[in-house]
């Protein structure tokens, strides 16, 4: 019996006065009256191996876990065919994708939820009267979160339910998950399903590639990808979790937090559950694993070198800006377009030697396909051989006055 229900136990015995509400007027010393209380505990007393279940730091047996939540969802040991319904399976892909979710928006002390899973059975007709007509059976799993100060979660069973906390729920989920994960992958072509935290972790498109990479069956690794990102996967045995993946995806979820302290915290937290459920770690291992810790985006899709080049390339423009602004200048009508660097006695410089150039060039040619060329080239530079120089250059300031109106200030 654990201490809470031992607890609970005396209480009853009390009766419904008495345990509603114990009296402990007068107690508090005169100099205390002015303290908040902080939180009442009654004390009835509880067993050594009370305290060691509750305070040695063992956690709880997972494998116990499944062996009670199989007596309640009967087909949870099941091994799955690609055809066949399956009642744990439907309660897999309700916790992962609908509980999950919302159980993570219940705040601290602002109200705890439950969810109920009733699992159904139907119950064949018998042989008398009495027994003529189907009958359904329902055994039901709660499902609630524990997050208030004075929130205690214990595991509470009879024969037709069980309560558990949202972690210990998250843990029997993914376990359904990663099997019928191991089945996808068996298909032809291959289907791969990673839970929304293994995701947040690592791509689809390269978990064969992964696998390659540190010898690992495809089936096995997509088994302990999935597994191992959930929380509390700790609880797992080796053969269904890698240590190095869950500290690779604790070091993905955290890596962008301000607060370096409580980053670290996390991480260190991590590596102590599971070396305290005596799993094995090997760093060159967790360094060829984080290769593939993208964070759920395709290779080569890293956020921290997309806003790198983001802030280049706006930098670059504002820079670009400014210099066209200051030494660039565009004179262009509605069919004449002239692009030029430098000021406009500059451009009618160099205007000037390109028709020189050019004009040479046309009275040397040898042929007419020769001199037709020329013409374009100078015109693609907005020199017009038929015209004279002096005409070019009216024309072009004629183009920059119409670009470029003056303002006539107020008198």
């Amino acid at each position: 019996m654990s201490a809470l229900k031992r607890q609970q136990v005396h209480l009853q015995k009390l009766g419904p006065a008495e345990s509603g509400e114990l009296s402990v007027s007068g107690i508090r010393p005169t100099s205390l009256q002015m303290h908040t209380l902080a939180k009442r505990m009654t004390i009835f007393g509880i067993t050594p191996k009370e305290a060691m279940e509750e305070y040695s730091g063992q956690g709880f047996d997972f494998k116990q876990l499944e062996v009670a939540f199989a007596k309640i969802c009967t087909d949870y040991l099941s091994d799955y065919q690609l055809e066949t319904a399956y009642k744990s399976l439907e309660f897999c892909c309700r916790m992962i994708y609908e509980v999950g979710p919302e159980s993570r928006r219940v705040k601290k002390n602002t109200g705890e939820k439950v969810w109920e899973f009733v699992f159904c059975y139907m119950n064949e007709p018998g042989t008398s009267s009495a027994e003529a007509k189907a009958t359904v059976q329902t055994k039901v799993l709660y499902v609630s979160t524990f997050k208030s100060d004075n929130a205690t979660a214990v595991v509470e069973q009879a024969d037709d339910y069980l309560s558990i906390n949202v972690k210990q729920a998250g843990m029997l989920a993914v376990r359904v998950f990663s099997r019928v994960a191991q089945l996808g992958v068996r298909q032809n072509p291959k289907v791969y399903m990673l839970t929304p935290h293994a995701a947040a972790v690592f791509t689809k498109d390269q978990i064969s590639t992964l696998c390659a990479h540190v010898g690992w069956e495809i089936e096995d690794g997509i088994k302990y990808i999935n597994n191992s990102c959930q929380s509390g996967s700790q609880y797992f045995s080796e053969n269904d979790m890698k240590m190095e993946i869950a500290i690779v995806a604790a070091v993905n979820a955290v890596k962008g937090l301000c607060d370096h302290t409580l980053r670290d915290s996390i991480i260190a937290k991590t590596i102590k559950q599971c070396v305290h459920n005596k799993h094995h770690f090997s760093m060159p291992l967790m360094l060829r694993i984080a290769e593939f810790a993208s964070g759920g985006l395709p290779e080569g899709f890293d956020p921290e070198k997309i806003l790198r080049d983001f802030e280049g390339v706006k930098i670059n423009k504002r820079a670009a800006i400014k210099g066209a602004a200051e030494t660039a200048i565009t004179i262009g009508t509605e069919d004449t377009s002239i692009a030029f660097k430098g000021t406009l006695d500059d451009y009618l410089k160099n205007m000037e030697d390109i028709y020189t150039k050019h004009s040479l060039s046309y009275l040397n040619a040898t042929d007419q396909g020769m001199k037709r060329q020329i013409l374009d080239t100078a015109k693609s530079f907005g020199v017009d051989l038929d015209e004279s120089m002096d005409a070019n250059k009216e024309r072009l300031r004629v183009l920059y006055n119409k670009s470029h109106p003056r303002t006539i200030p107020r008198i």
